[in-house]
């Protein structure tokens, strides 16, 4: 526990009467919601002397969820006490299964002219709920709504700023460090809190699945004095002098119903109201008689976020958790289980009757594992008590098996091998999955909204510098060279009239003041396009978040069953499959569709796979040699070719040779003819030379 600070003499509080009525009228109004959630019956149709509110039943399930002994009114000292831990297996088996994995949402643009800007705000999502610690809070969450039917949360910009000692000089020898003061901001990002449910008050007219019917709310905090002055600075809140610690009820009779009390040490407190009113859009902090704070909602929303298991009824939203559900299997369980361990114990250790003189009353004729005297008995009577039926542990079983019926959480959810095969093992726990299909619905529902009040605060804190420096003063003089030089280069590279320009460098209109504005730096998994555009990266980047980069209006969705751990087998199975589909498509990246495989499958790539270094000097070999096998192939080509052409020409040559030879025996037969007189055999004479020539 932090050191107790003495308690500072508060100031004499005296209010304007406006801020004086203010309070009286929002604590009036808690009181009427602490009334109302009094009054509201778990089952309004139960008319029986066990009907509990709903209060009372957070009680029992409480109970229940925790490890406990069985007890009833007709149990007996030495009868088995043991309470089948039931409910809270069911519970721890269901939030393990649904809040195994951070929500995975996708960001849908409103318009066109902002579809650029969801990869770098999916990113910074992602990144502000590691940060914030979300999965832990998301736990807490799920357990809440698993055991009770309900959970409350909260998404805010968690601010918190401190002065500490820093040593800026470390001496080990004589320990004379040299220190000074420095403000150190320990949180300045979106957080999602979940609240204990006794102590949120939500509006009467709050409806299931309506989020909209929601006008107001409350919640209440009990600070130890010394976080108070921390998270409450003078400088924050000037009214925060007036506050008086005390043990925690602050003098007021509004600090009833309240779940922290039992888990307390004394110690001097302060207890604060918060109060969130849709309808005037107000914020108003105070601890029933000062006014701490009053100012709008960021955003103009409610922050609350609100999730259920099982819907109770239209009329309210406190909805139906596993204890309830599974009340009257777990009674059944525990009865049959401890009836059979009674009769064992009496098999075993025996009931006897002996004789003697006195009363016999009512208790003397329940058998239990001793003897007792009774009345004109001679002799020691032992009956005989038979062994438990098989046929109980048939019904311990059949009351199991209803049990899974009931939650939705089924053996197979649990990790016992459901079936004979893997393939069979995998499909009873996928359909087992689908039994968590409306509850997991409603986690999902409630994670959106969660996701849209976060892209509205990562718009607001993302959007502010984080520091500013003069770059020329009003008078025209150059304050920072340097910074300066940087606007010049800037504005050579973006433009005089570019909006990074405008932002980083922002100049009063109408005079010589500029000024550099230094905003938030994360380590992203985007990068910037060609086109300016943000797409995914396997490398985180540092990149420096513009107000530009990230506004717009934008819907979220969670990808479904995106919390909920997948089948390994499944995924490795699918993997394989797609690759040997996609390997030999025109337009696959082989190299990333291997390295995916590698990755479904947990194996680290870079142990399978060569390097990129290594992969382009094999290309490069590979284009060499390919480049080789191509100049060898035209060369053996160019010499088939030039052979060729080579006997082409001496078939031409020879042709032309007998050609002149059948030219000149035609001729000589011709002058042979003329001098016999027969020139008119001349012609076809030549045709039959012809004819056999071209035989």
């Amino acid at each position: 526990m932090p050191i107790a600070q003495d308690v500072q003499k508060s100031p004499a509080y005296k209010p304007s009467k406006e801020d004086s009525k203010l309070v009286l009228d929002v604590m009036d109004r808690i009181l009427n919601l602490k009334q109302h959630r009094t009054s509201i019956e778990a089952n309004p149709y139960d008319t029986s002397p066990n009907a509990r509110s709903i209060e009372d039943t957070w009680n029992f399930c409480d109970y229940v969820a925790l490890p406990h002994k069985f007890w009833n009114v007709e149990m007996q000292d030495w009868m088995a006490d043991n309470a089948h831990p039931l409910i809270l297996s069911k519970i721890d088996t269901a939030v393990s299964i649904l809040a195994a994995k951070n929500p995975e949402v996708e960001l849908v643009a409103r318009s066109d002219k902002f579809e650029a800007k969801t990869k770098i705000l999916e990113a910074l999502y992602s990144l502000s709920w590691d940060k914030g610690q979300g999965r832990q809070q998301l736990i807490k969450f799920i357990n809440t709504i698993a055991k009770y039917g309900t959970a409350i949360g909260r998404e805010y910009h968690l601010y918190r700023k401190r002065e500490v000692s820093k040593i800026i000089s470390y001496d080990p020898d004589e320990g004379k460090h040299i220190i000074e003061k420095e403000e150190v901001v320990d949180n300045d990002e979106p957080y999602f809190e979940t609240l204990p449910i006794r102590d949120v008050w939500i509006d009467n007219r709050a409806k299931p699945y309506d989020e909209y019917s929601i006008r107001d709310w409350c919640w209440t905090k009990v600070y130890d004095y010394s976080t108070f002055l921390i998270d409450f600075p003078a400088k924050k809140y000037p009214e925060a002098q007036y506050v008086v610690a005390t043990g925690g009820n602050n003098g007021s009779d509004y600090d009833t119903d309240l779940g922290d009390v039992s888990n307390d040490i004394p110690g001097d407190k302060v207890r604060l109201w918060f109060y969130e009113d849709l309808e005037s859009n107000e914020f108003i902090i105070t601890d029933g008689i000062v006014l701490l704070y009053r100012g709008p909602l960021l955003g103009n929303q409610l922050s609350l976020v609100v999730g259920m298991w099982k819907m109770r009824n239209e009329q309210t939203i406190y909805g139906i958790g596993l204890p309830e559900i599974l009340e009257n299997s777990d009674e059944m369980l525990n009865r049959v289980v401890n009836m059979v361990q009674n009769q064992v114990m009496l098999s075993i250790g025996g009931a006897g009757f002996y004789g003697g003189v006195g009363n016999v009353t009512e208790q003397d004729m329940i058998l239990e594992p001793k003897l007792k005297k009774l009345r004109d008995v001679d002799k020691i009577v032992f009956p005989k008590i038979p062994a438990p039926d098989p046929m109980v542990l048939s019904l311990i079983e059949y009351i199991e098996n209803r049990a899974d019926e009931y939650s939705g959480v089924t053996k197979a959810l649990t990790g016992e091998q459901v079936g004979k095969t893997l393939g069979e093992a995998v499909l009873n726990r996928e359909a087992g999955l689908r039994r968590l299909q409306t509850p997991l619905q409603n986690i999902e529902f409630a994670l959106e909204r969660q996701g849209r009040l976060r892209i509205d605060l990562i718009q607001l804190v993302y959007g502010r510098p984080q520091k500013t420096h003069v770059v020329v003063d009003e008078f025209g003089a150059v304050i920072d060279p340097k910074l300066l030089e940087e606007y010049n280069t800037l504005k050579a590279s973006v433009g005089p009239d570019s909006m990074e320009l405008a932002q980083k460098f922002p100049q009063v209109t109408g005079g010589p003041q500029m000024f550099k504005n230094e905003f938030k730096t994360e380590r992203l998994g985007v990068q910037k396009d060609t086109n300016g555009e943000y797409t995914n990266s396997e490398q985180d980047k540092l990149i420096e978040i513009l107000p530009s980069e990230i506004d717009g209006h934008f819907d979220v969705r969670v990808r479904a069953y995106s919390t909920i751990p997948v089948s390994q087998a499944m995924e490795q199975q699918k993997a394989a499959e797609t690759f040997g589909v996609v390997r030999d498509l025109p337009y696959t990246d082989i190299y990333k569709a291997q390295k995916n495989l590698h990755k479904t499958r947990k194996e680290k790539p870079e142990d399978w796979m060569m390097d990129e270094q290594a992969i382009q000097e094999q290309q490069a070999q590979a284009d060499q040699a390919k480049a080789e096998q191509q100049m060898a192939g035209d060369e053996q080509q160019a010499q088939g070719q030039e052979q060729a052409a080579q006997e082409q020409a001496q078939a031409q040559a020879q042709q032309g040779t007998q050609d002149q030879k059948d030219q000149a025996q035609i001729a000589l037969m011709q002058q042979k003819l003329e001098q016999q007189g027969q020139q008119a055999q001349v012609q076809p004479a030549t045709q039959d030379i012809q004819a056999n020539q071209q035989g």
